[in-house]
């Protein structure tokens, strides 16, 4: 893969993905994209929409389904809050399917377009903060208080991280 291939266009990357082999479902009338995201604990692959009337690519992973109604109050305080507080927001949540996700959004300008260096560390970026937020989102969906997220995500961080080794012995 050459870092300076640029795609201007939807076809240029189905035609990229195709020349280097890279496994894709398209749908070329939605100009929709799944690739395999290999990110468990997700179920859902990366979708790629390309836009047809405006110069953005969508990157979106899907992270669970089937929210319950109670839940979803306190899961969209806590996109709200997560989103204001994080250097890059991109949650969203959509009630006609009770999903969340996690999107990034990037231009596509004629005549440089967006290359594919950029594009793989944008569908990278997208999956790996997918599953940072993962576990505290799932924690208020199974019934944490949304407001509490910031909360959440540190007790998380704190129960995951390695024990300091013990003081030796004097």
């Amino acid at each position: 893969m050459s870092a300076t291939t640029s795609f201007v266009d939807f076809a240029g990357l189905v035609a990229f993905l195709e020349a280097n082999q890279i496994p894709h479902a398209v749908d070329r009338e939605r100009q929709l994209l799944e690739l395999a995201s290999k990110a468990p604990p997700f179920t859902a692959n990366l979708l790629i929409k390309w836009e047809k009337q405006l110069p953005f690519v969508s990157i979106i992973q899907f992270m669970i389904d089937d929210v319950p109604e109670a839940r979803i109050p306190d899961l969209e305080t806590a996109i709200t809050r997560l989103n204001c507080a994080l250097e890059v927001g991109g949650l969203g949540f959509d009630h006609s399917t009770r999903r969340l996700f996690q999107r990034t959004i990037a231009p596509v300008f004629a005549p440089e377009g967006i290359t594919a260096s950029t594009f793989n560390k944008l569908t990278h970026g997208t999956v790996a903060q997918a599953k940072d937020l993962y576990p505290s989102l799932k924690a208020v969906i199974d019934g944490r208080p949304g407001k509490d997220v910031a909360q959440i995500a540190r007790e998380l961080s704190q129960s995951a991280a390695p024990a300091a080794p013990a003081a030796p012995a004097s």
